[in-house]
């Protein structure tokens, strides 16, 4: 199950079936993207960009980020669900 949420120029897709139980390293089960550029979420907090096919970056603002960080429950929400 995918759900994607948007504000602005971001998204957030959080794809349920990305989450490995046994191998929590592998897959991406939240990626952030704009148009060309994306990151996974936690590149994108800790970063503060996304890149495209590039190499290129995308600088996020102050606001994108913090509203990034308050996705974080939703996320984990939506993560752990059934």
């Amino acid at each position: 199950m995918v759900k994607a949420v948007q504000c602005g120029r971001l998204c957030v897709i959080i794809d349920r079936s990305e989450v490995n139980a046994d191998d929590p390293g592998q897959g991406t089960p939240v990626m952030v993207s704009s148009g060309e550029w994306s990151a996974t979420y936690d590149c994108a907090i800790a970063e503060g960009e996304l890149s495209n096919t590039r190499g290129d970056t995308l600088r996020l603002t102050a606001t994108e980020i913090e509203w990034l960080d308050t996705m974080l429950e939703t996320i984990d929400n939506f993560l752990l669900s059934k």
